[in-house]
């Protein structure tokens, strides 16, 4: 995986919002989805001070929600994207 900065935008995928639709899950993880289905993504940063979450806390999630596919994450650099 990318390095994780705060300008990485994370966004959820269709099987993220099937989560969220289907109202299961709790703790963290699930708080996570639902503050990116009602914002359709944002910053690492923006994620972590709405949520209050510390970024090693957040880092840990973000990389277990990728890993069960229920989120995308995109890094930008100066001049160009990259897509994780």
């Amino acid at each position: 995986m990318a390095k994780v900065s705060s300008m990485t935008e994370i966004s959820l995928t269709s099987l993220g919002r099937k989560k969220v639709d289907s109202m299961s899950g709790g703790g963290h993880g699930f708080a996570v989805l639902a503050h990116l289905y009602d914002s359709g993504g944002m910053s690492f940063g923006e994620l972590g001070t709405a949520l209050k979450l510390n970024p090693g806390r957040l880092l840990g999630l973000i990389k277990l929600l990728k890993r069960e596919g229920f989120v995308t994450i995109r890094t930008e650099s100066i001049g160009s994207g990259v897509e994780e």
